[in-house]
């Protein structure tokens, strides 16, 4: 299958789209990453988060900006075991927090690592599924 008929099928729902989770309330289909289509988490993994509201930066930053750029989120696939992600690169710690990218093409960030918790958010916005 080429990467044109793969990035025609993945989709971006909303967090009430029904057919997100499946029967068990996990994810129903794979997680990719929205710019080189690579697995970021397998399906029957994550929980769903909806109303966890935080500003994740953006992953275009604006060179001529004064500080980083952010933007609210507040939909989020939830992993709670980082070895259950198929292929997510983990930044280090800046400023308490840990950003998550896709470890194939590197853009990021996707998401973030709750450092208390240890429990890692995808935003529903940053990637597709299929």
């Amino acid at each position: 299958m080429s990467l044109s008929n793969d990035s025609e099928k993945a989709t971006t729902p909303s967090a009430s789209d029904p057919s997100l989770l499946n029967q068990s309330g996990k994810n129903s289909s794979k997680v990719v990453c929205a710019h080189c289509s690579s697995i970021i988490i397998q399906d029957n993994i994550a929980q769903l988060v909806d109303n966890r509201s935080f500003d994740l930066p953006l992953i275009y930053q604006k060179k001529e900006a004064p500080s980083l750029e952010k933007e609210a989120l507040s939909a989020w696939w939830v992993v709670d075991d980082m070895f259950h992600f198929e292929n997510v690169g983990f930044t280090n710690a800046h400023e308490g927090m840990k950003y998550l990218t896709c470890a194939d093409c590197e853009i990021g960030p996707i998401g973030f690592v709750d450092l208390e918790t240890k429990r890692n958010f995808v935003s529903l916005e940053r990637v597709l599924h299929k």
